[in-house]
């Protein structure tokens, strides 16, 4: 089954025919971050992590447009991630566009999306702006190991209660967004040892992917 065409006014990233994008999904504590840092490091490609892109706006005085993230404005955007408030799937789909055209821009043209789309919303907002992507990855991993992670590593405010908020939302949303993108679906375990969950997602994206040096 083909993915749905693009039936919003793309952008130029949309146009760009060499661009190839990879979402990354998972539960949180499944290992994402640090599988796709290794990957994007040995096969160059722009590992973007949304959620570190999300904390570093929060903060930044990065000089941004108003218009580049939909309806909110760039002190809108920080006010709601500073109070952790549930953003709009058009402006997370923005902030993501804004970010890979930066990242274009440096010359990059291949992307690995961490933890990105949450929802069909923001899948549907961002193929609009953006593109389809290339392949989904999903990083399969239990419940009990994926909180014992989260908790352990400790990044900011994360703790248990926040954990299963997340589960929840994984749990409630995914299936809508792997129906979506079943024709370009693989999925990865993530129990074993790092090098050895490593060893497999690089055999897959090289076998999936290829190496698109």
């Amino acid at each position: 089954m083909a993915l749905p065409p693009n039936d919003g006014e793309a952008n130029s990233t949309a146009a760009e025919p060499s661009i190839s994008i990879v979402f990354v999904l998972g539960l949180p504590g499944a290992g994402k971050g640090t599988m796709c840092s290794r990957l994007a490091t040995d096969l160059d490609w722009c590992h973007v992590s949304v959620g570190d892109y999300l904390r570093e706006l929060s903060k930044s005085e990065e000089a941004v447009s108003d218009a580049a993230f939909g309806a909110l404005s760039l002190a809108e955007l920080r006010t709601h991630l500073q109070a952790r408030d549930l953003l709009p799937a058009e402006t997370v789909a923005a902030v993501v566009a804004h970010k890979i055209n930066k990242e274009r821009n440096d010359g990059h043209r291949r992307f690995l999306v961490d933890s990105f789309p949450r929802n069909l919303e923001t899948a549907e907002a961002f193929e609009r702006r953006v593109a389809h992507p290339t392949a989904v990855l999903l990083f399969v991993c239990p419940k009990h190991v994926a909180k014992t992670r989260f908790v352990e590593r400790m990044r900011g405010d994360d703790d248990s209660a926040i954990f299963e908020k997340r589960y929840e939302e994984y749990q409630r949303l995914n299936g809508d967004i792997l129906a979506r993108y079943a024709p370009v679906l693989k999925t990865l375990s993530t129990t074993d040892g790092e090098d050895k969950t490593y060893g497999n997602l690089r055999e897959l994206a090289e076998g999936v992917l290829g190496r698109e040096k």
